[in-house]
């Protein structure tokens, strides 16, 4: 009986999200100490959105899916809220673009990996931002130019 009172609350539920006429749900978890821990935003659309906070509440990232599948622009932040990483996804994993950030903001390293390996301009740069390697990858093996 108790297991039939169960599924029979998640099939409400559930029936509440499909019929619900707004154009996304909202939800929202919490750390102990009552800080804001995530916010999901589910579309209509299949997309989702996903920002996370470091228990401090300063942000801590931003995702988005769409199809199940990362999509677009994905932000990770430092404890002080600035950007470290950002990782450029389409349709997924399968073709990306990671940059990560020195502390004083500028980039560090930005890399293109096609399904999983090191492909294209790999580019490391110092704190002031300019080019000190450039390495050119197909397939994850290194082009010898």
């Amino acid at each position: 009986m108790r297991y039939l009172n169960l599924v029979i609350i998640v099939l409400l539920t559930v029936l509440s999200l499909l019929s619900c006429d707004n154009k996304s749900n909202i939800y929202n978890s919490y750390y102990d100490n009552g800080s804001l821990k995530r916010v999901i935003k589910i579309y209509k659309d299949d997309r989702i959105k996903i920002k996370t906070y470091h228990e401090s509440g300063i942000i801590s990232g931003e995702f988005k899916t769409r199809n199940g599948v990362l999509d677009g622009a994905q932000f990770i932040y430092d404890e002080e809220g600035e950007i470290k990483e950002k990782i450029i996804c389409m349709r997924g994993l399968k073709y990306f673009t990671r940059i990560q950030y020195y502390n004083n903001g500028n980039i560090m390293t930005q890399n293109t990996y096609y399904f999983g390996k090191l492909h294209g301009a790999q580019l490391l740069y110092d704190e002031n931002g300019k080019i000190v390697k450039d390495d050119l990858y197909i397939s994850g093996e290194l082009w010898d130019k």
